[in-house]
């Protein structure tokens, strides 16, 4: 982690910290959990879901369960679609606790800034991000915790509000476009963790791991 980065983050009062590709390296999993819905189609078919996921951070699974089954040639109904969440849900939360941590997160979180507020948000289901937490004992890190259907812009506004913060004391880390125009829509500093999937993105500041 470079000075700057570390810097926002420890003149930070609120943090408000994405988990896929930022606490867990779980992306390419979570990608490789939704082909693994369409193994009995084509390859072309299985690396064109995977590459959406990846390029899509932030998207709900059900959009995205919805437009792989069109890619099959079906049209979604609320029958399949439940089927294949549910398959999905089972085989994701495994792969997710199974995925590496990014190098040095548990430690920065118990050491450098368990006095601050950190705040999780992401476009896992609530239901099932909490069960995550848990079972990776990490959910006494973070004082409040929205996943979906929740809008991170909008839980980001609302938790500011709620505790009247100055906007220039919060940072969001994340590693997608959605996570960055969260943080500018709420006008607060935004740290984009580096990976392989997001180099397009356009970020002042950077991380690469936690270290």
């Amino acid at each position: 982690m470079g000075e700057r980065e570390y810097e926002i983050i420890k003149n930070s009062e609120i943090i408000f910290w994405d988990f896929d590709g930022v606490i867990k390296d779980s992306v390419n999993a979570k990608a490789q959990a939704f082909a693994n819905l369409f193994i009995d189609y084509s390859v072309e078919t299985q690396n064109k879901i995977i590459n959406h996921h990846i390029f899509n951070a932030g998207v709900s699974r059900d959009e995205k369960i919805k437009q792989y089954i069109r890619w099959t040639g079906r049209e979604p109904n609320e029958e399949i679609i439940k089927l294949y969440t549910d398959k999905y849900s089972t085989e994701v939360v495994r792969k997710v606790i199974e995925s590496p941590w990014v190098p040095g997160v548990i430690d920065f979180l118990r050491k450098d800034v368990v006095k601050k507020y950190n705040i999780l948000l992401t476009a896992t289901p609530h239901h099932e991000i909490l069960l995550i937490l848990k079972l990776l004992n990490i959910h006494k890190f973070f004082f409040q915790i929205y996943g979906y259907p929740t809008v991170k812009e909008l839980a980001m506004a609302e938790f500011i509000k709620s505790t009247k913060a100055d906007s220039n004391k919060c940072v969001m880390i994340g590693d997608s476009i959605g996570d960055m125009r969260a943080a500018k829509s709420n006008n607060i500093s935004f740290i984009l963790r580096s990976t392989k999937y997001n180099s397009s993105i356009n970020s002042k500041y950077r991380v690469n791991n936690f270290l």
